[in-house]
């Protein structure tokens, strides 16, 4: 949830929870040898998203 606004996280665009510089990390650091973006794996960005939300803290709403 975003303080300050009644939206709830799910209905907000990640780009407006993360930011653009955020995505553009973390794309760059997902490319691959060839300069193509890793989908998969774990230094992929899919990877690297799903670690971060299963190791921020849970708190209560």
């Amino acid at each position: 949830m975003i303080k300050g606004n009644e939206r709830v996280g799910a209905d907000v665009p990640i780009r407006e929870l993360l930011g653009d510089e955020v995505l553009d990390v973390l794309a760059e650091r997902s490319k691959d040898e060839a300069g193509q973006l890793r989908l998969t794996g774990a230094d992929s960005m899919l990877g690297q998203l799903v670690k971060a939300v299963l190791s921020a803290p849970w708190r209560a709403s």
